[in-house]
């Protein structure tokens, strides 16, 4: 997630439908194997950072298809030592496809952008995020559990200084972060 010092203007644009004003095709690369392609956010000051937007495609290292789907963007408040500004994330939309290491289907489930709280230090203040709302059709279907539900409902991001994991529960988002890092 990445911060803007408030001025009621979005460093991305309006984002009510999710999308940014500006993006960038990026292919992510290791060890020469690709290991995704997809587009991330560009500011209005033309910077890019780590938010996936629009339609993505990561794949296993051995160059099957693991996953694939749309990602949107989404704005909400913080508050900080220099007064109150908008922090970014990224999250699921539509259907995403999911993909056994033989490249066979495993299962298709669609996300639905929805409001959920996040607690920061200005308190309780409304953020979207793409939920999973057909629980018993993707058990049924997929023979998924309710484990495996709940691990494809978190969303891995980062910025340029924290990786982090978003866990909605009960309405709630919760951030888990990793160990903070400042790059120089």
């Amino acid at each position: 997630m990445i911060g803007l010092p408030f001025l009621g203007i979005s460093k991305y644009g309006n984002l009510e439908d999710g999308i940014p004003l500006f993006d960038t095709l990026i292919i992510d690369l290791k060890e020469k194997d690709t290991i995704s392609i997809g587009k991330y956010a560009v500011s209005t000051e033309k910077k890019m950072g780590k938010l996936k937007t629009g339609y993505w495609k990561i794949y296993y290292s051995n160059n099957i298809l693991k996953e694939e789907g749309e990602y949107g963007v989404g704005k909400f408040i913080d508050c900080g030592v220099g007064g109150t500004y908008y922090r970014y994330n990224n999250y699921r939309t539509g259907v995403w496809k999911y993909y056994k290491e033989n490249g066979e289907l495993k299962c298709k489930i669609s996300y639905y952008p929805d409001t959920l709280l996040v607690e920061n230090s200005c308190g309780r203040v409304k953020i979207v995020f793409g939920l999973i709302k057909n629980f018993s059709k993707l058990q049924y279907l997929y023979n998924l559990t309710a484990d495996e539900i709940f691990q494809l409902q978190k969303l891995r991001t980062e910025d340029e200084h924290q990786k982090m994991t978003l866990i909605p529960i009960s309405g709630v988002l919760v951030f888990e972060y990793d160990d903070f890092k400042i790059e120089d």
